[in-house]
């Protein structure tokens, strides 16, 4: 049964794996830190586990308690994502070794969103664990973040296969897009729920259906269509953001403010700059196929959809076209008359899914998110 069919048939039965009270924000997903700092090892437990210990004794570096490590690496910690590794590296110039360790920081569950103080939560549970598990001292005083995703959730009326030409409108009029990207698929295939907006070499932006998502991943079976728009920051664009400093100089605001300037940049504005001429630059197209062709309405439509193909929008809705100043010029007659005429070659085409309208709810929907709402909880009462 395709996931569609099996996700109407749960809510017609009136059975759910789980409800809650959605609230719309913003908030960290996966992350790592580094400039972590190893203050004592505990040599003796940290060789009786399965981490991967070595000491050269050509080259080493001493903890603050003296014990000497060369690498230290294959923890995973509480069966989650977090992953802790530490080693030396050669400096050529200065000839010393210095020290390198990362940590994995995401929370247990990698399919949630998590404020700063949740994000703060978690390490110091891991530096717990890693000195009672591991007899590993870390200090976080310097850490700063050497990756990190962040997310906006919220929900929409539908599914989001049903906005697949929403998204893919809001992809194709950003200019600065420099690879193709495929288009939301509509229902069957592998990690549907998933598809990449915007790719570049400082970040990228994916949209989710977290609901599809969920359900393939964890059985879990949602009420409402919620949706996650991610944008991920690699280490190399991190220092031209709020998140280069100190972990404890971060506050939710930044995290926020990140999200929403490069959301800014790749979506909402390339569509409002395209926007404000778009009925100007339709009004002159239709003109321009009305006085070349007799049957105009069709040969428009041949133009319009092999143009979008490429990435060229010029038609949200067929029924912008009655917009047009040199359609509404004419008679009431004729008015109808084209009226009639453009439903029937458009209909049951991607110009007849009230497509504008699916974009200023997504613009609106992120916008509440933006109002520096902190994640909550979503999954309280269910243990996963």
């Amino acid at each position: 049964m395709k996931y569609k069919d099996t996700m109407e048939a749960i809510r017609k039965s009136g059975f759910l794996n789980y409800e809650y009270l959605f609230t719309p924000c913003i908030g960290l997903h996966r992350t790592a830190i580094k400039d972590l700092h190893i203050t004592s090892i505990d040599a003796d437990l940290l060789s009786s586990t399965s981490a991967n210990y070595i000491i050269d004794n050509n080259n080493y570096i001493l903890a603050d308690d003296g014990t000497p490590y060369t690498s230290i690496s294959k923890i995973k910690i509480s069966h989650t994502l977090n992953d802790f590794k530490a080693k030396g590296f050669f400096m050529p110039y200065s000839s010393e070794w210095k020290e390198y360790s990362a940590l994995d920081a995401s929370p247990n569950d990698p399919l949630k969103l998590f404020s700063l103080s949740d994000f703060h939560s978690n390490i110091d549970t891991i530096q717990s664990l890693l000195k009672t598990k591991y007899g590993i001292g870390i200090s976080t005083e310097n850490a700063k973040f050497k990756s990190a995703e962040i997310a906006a959730e919220f929900i929409l009326k539908a599914p989001l296969s049903e906005y697949s030409r929403a998204f893919h409108i809001l992809k194709s009029l950003n200019t600065d897009r420099v690879t193709k990207i495929d288009s939301i698929k509509p229902d069957d295939g592998q990690n549907e729920w998933q598809s990449c907006i915007y790719k570049k070499s400082c970040y990228e932006l994916y949209v989710y259906d977290k609901t599809r998502q969920l359900f393939e991943e964890r059985k879990i079976a949602l009420s409402e269509n919620v949706i996650k728009i991610e944008l991920r920051i690699p280490e190399t664009y991190l220092y031209q953001t709020h998140l280069k400093g100190n972990l404890n100089e971060i506050e939710d605001a930044d995290i926020t403010s990140i999200f929403t300037r490069c959301y800014n940049r790749i979506i909402y504005n390339p569509y409002k700059r395209w926007h404000k001429t778009y009925l100007k630059n339709l009004n002159e197209l239709v003109f321009e196929y009305r006085s070349k062709y007799k049957r105009w309405i069709t040969e428009l439509y041949k133009y319009v959809s092999d143009a979008e193909a490429h990435f060229q929008i010029n038609l949200i809705d067929y029924q912008d076209i009655m917009l047009c100043p040199c359609i509404r010029t004419l008679d009431v007659r004729t008015q109808k008359r084209i009226e009639a005429q453009l439903a029937t070659c458009f209909a049951n085409t991607s110009y007849a899914q009230d497509t504008q309208s699916k974009i200023s709810e997504v613009f609106k929907a992120v916008n509440e998110c933006s109002t520096g709402i902190s994640p909550v909880s979503l999954y309280s009462n269910y243990k996963i």
